[in-house]
């Protein structure tokens, strides 16, 4: 979001830069290619792909693990 920020890079890194970018566009896309989103986005996926890498549990098995912990806890 910087103009002039790719020479600033080819002067300190000594190499050609090129800036990245998609064509220009409207709607609601356009506002989340804005770099001000990118660590949330990648929050986001990064949250999607661990959350598929789960096994998948039924509700009767996730009550039955929960129940578990709560009765762990308990001391007579």
């Amino acid at each position: 979001m910087m103009r002039g920020i790719e020479h600033v890079a080819k002067e300190i890194f000594g190499v050609r830069v090129t800036r990245a970018g998609s064509s220009q566009m409207g709607g609601v896309t356009a506002t989340y290619e804005n770099p001000c989103y990118s660590a949330p986005i990648g929050l986001i996926r990064y949250a999607q792909l661990m959350d598929a890498e789960k096994p998948w549990l039924s509700p009767l098995a996730k009550l039955g693990r929960r129940m578990a912990e709560v009765f762990s806890t308990w001391t007579i």
